[in-house]
């Protein structure tokens, strides 16, 4: 259908017609939504810590009154080389079915791109998100788009790529006792690429303070980093475990053998399955023991694979624990700084899982 309109700033008046809109456009479901989604909507966009005025989201509203676009932004507060700057976070765009072909999506795009924050960006884009994106004028960050994968159990998770096969599915079954067994003694072999070796380390669930604490203690010599207090990190770290469907959201913070912070981690246990890390932190010096730490740890909740997004400070010691890369082209920025893009595009940000879009768990709700 042919469809004129305009654009406007998403209200909490538009909810209802915007959780609708998701259902069509990404799970192709007529019908008004559930009251899951609309209570998500509302928490995301109106009751997140760092909601500004000046930084709204949009909708594409038709002259018949019909919500045929929107998207999705979320203020994050920053610094770039110790100044405060403001970023937006694109978390969906997305285009009724029936209205697409009018170029509503690119024109949602271009308002996203043309409001008053120094930088914008995405780190969960599929292709058409990374396409409209860059005709848009914005810019594909490929260093920041590369994922590091470990393997925890190497023979289940071989057979559990099998099983997806039919005819390989009985095969798998009645060889899982004997992949468990193989992988409970790869991780005590004294060398090879899936040892875990034991750690005088130690674990402690960490509250949000004592990751802020370790945070500010440890430092950072990224240009542009993210800006928490103890009220948004918390509110983030609530948010981002309600995405139960990929696991126990775990907060670990890692002490050396005299009890001093030395990094921490946050991550999806996910027993059984792929463990998703959501942020790390420590010194260069210590971090691969820090990896270590929380390989173990994933491996003694379940876990089959641990996958997190590429930190260039931390390459070497993602090498040397045997890390596995692989480029899925997600992340996306656009500034109209030059100096800011350069950061993008070299890596040089403290910018995690938690950071983006990639912690709002639109696809991991009840309403899916």
């Amino acid at each position: 259908m042919q469809q004129t309109g305009r654009i406007t700033e998403f209200t909490r008046d538009h909810i209802p017609r915007v959780a609708d809109l998701w259902g069509r456009a990404y799970r192709n479901r007529e019908g008004p939504a559930p009251d899951s989604l609309r209570a998500y909507f509302e928490a995301i966009y109106f009751q997140n810590p760092w909601r500004d005025p000046e930084l709204p989201s949009f909708v594409y509203v038709s002259d018949a009154g019909e919500v045929c676009g929107f998207v999705g932004l979320v203020p994050r507060p920053m610094t770039f080389e110790g100044r405060p700057i403001r970023a937006h976070v694109l978390s969906t765009i997305m285009v009724d079915p029936r209205a697409r072909g009018q170029a509503i999506g690119m024109r949602l795009m271009q308002r996203a791109f043309s409001g008053p924050q120094d930088l914008i960006f995405t780190d969960g884009a599929n292709d058409a998100c990374r396409k409209l994106w860059q005709a848009a004028g914005g810019e594909l960050c490929f260093l920041l788009s590369c994922l590091w994968t470990r393997s925890l159990r190497p023979a289940q998770h071989a057979l559990a790529q099998g099983a997806q096969r039919p005819a390989l599915r009985a095969i798998a079954t009645v060889l899982r006792p004997v992949a468990a067994v193989f992988d409970a003694l790869v991780v005590r072999a004294p060398v090879g690429p899936y040892r875990l070796p034991q750690s005088a380390m130690r674990g402690d669930e960490a509250s949000a303070a004592d990751i802020l604490a370790c945070r500010e203690e440890l430092g950072s010599v990224a240009a542009l980093l993210p800006s928490y207090d103890a009220h948004s990190f918390g509110w983030l770290l609530d948010a981002t475990a309600e995405a139960t469907a990929r696991g126990r959201l775990e907060r670990i913070l890692v002490r050396d053998e005299a009890g001093r912070r030395v990094g921490w981690y946050v991550y999806f246990a996910n027993p059984g399955g792929l463990c998703e890390l959501m942020q790390l932190g420590g010194a260069l010096e210590t971090i691969e023991l820090v990896l270590l730490h929380l390989f173990r740890h994933a491996w003694r909740r379940g876990g089959v694979e641990l996958r997190g997004r590429f930190e260039p400070g931390f390459a070497s010691a993602l090498l040397d624990v045997h890390c596995e890369f692989t480029f899925h082209l997600s992340v996306l920025a656009h500034s109209r700084n030059p100096a800011l893009m350069r950061a993008m595009h070299a890596g040089a940000t403290g910018l995690s899982r938690l950071d983006g879009e990639w912690w709002m768990h639109f696809a991991d709700g009840p309403w899916s």
